[in-house]
């Protein structure tokens, strides 16, 4: 449906496939009220407001989204030699966005959020990092890549490992 089509004899006439509850018409009458009772005949312009230029960037929609502070370390897990899955599965985790049992739980998904080993809140710093298992894992993992006191990892993951320290991720078992 056009604007124009909506628009008809000074009066917004807009039909829908089902009715409105009362909290849904009480919506739909403010929305109604600060739409504009006359069309201009010039010609529609595409504008995007979160840009000086007014066209759309994807940096500028990424900044409209996420306006907290910047992630310095974020530019060095991107250029990590990673596959990109591993990458992308960083970020989450460091960012809290996993699907742990806390976060399944707050949108009423199964479980109750408690960890099945431990019987505390399950989120992803747990998972990763505190739960005894994982810390066994990781301890298993130190050893395992240790080798007479030198980390046996690439320079470029060893600097993003500290740089995630210093900028002091919250995820503190990027200790290896």
């Amino acid at each position: 449906m056009l604007v124009a089509e909506a628009m008809q004899e000074a009066h917004w006439n807009i039909p829908f496939r089902r009715t409105f509850n009362n909290a849904e018409a009480a919506d739909f009458v403010r929305l109604r009220g600060s739409l504009p009772l006359s069309l201009s005949v010039e010609r529609d312009e595409i504008s995007w407001s979160q840009s000086p230029s007014g066209a759309f960037s994807v940096g500028s929609a990424y900044r409209t989204l996420f306006q907290g502070p910047e992630l310095l370390w974020a530019s060095h897990l991107w250029k990590a030699p990673l596959p990109l899955s591993v990458s992308i599965f960083v970020w989450q985790l460091l960012r809290d966005r996993l699907p742990s049992g806390v976060e399944v739980s707050k949108r009423n998904g199964p479980g109750d959020g408690l960890c099945p080993l431990c019987g505390i809140p399950e989120s992803c710093t747990h998972i990763m990092f505190t739960c005894p298992a994982a810390q066994f894992l990781w301890n298993f993992i130190r050893e395992a890549l240790v080798l007479r006191g030198r980390p046996k990892i690439s320079r470029s993951s060893w600097k993003l490992r500290q740089t995630v320290l210093e900028e002091g991720a919250t995820s503190s078992g990027w200790c290896l």
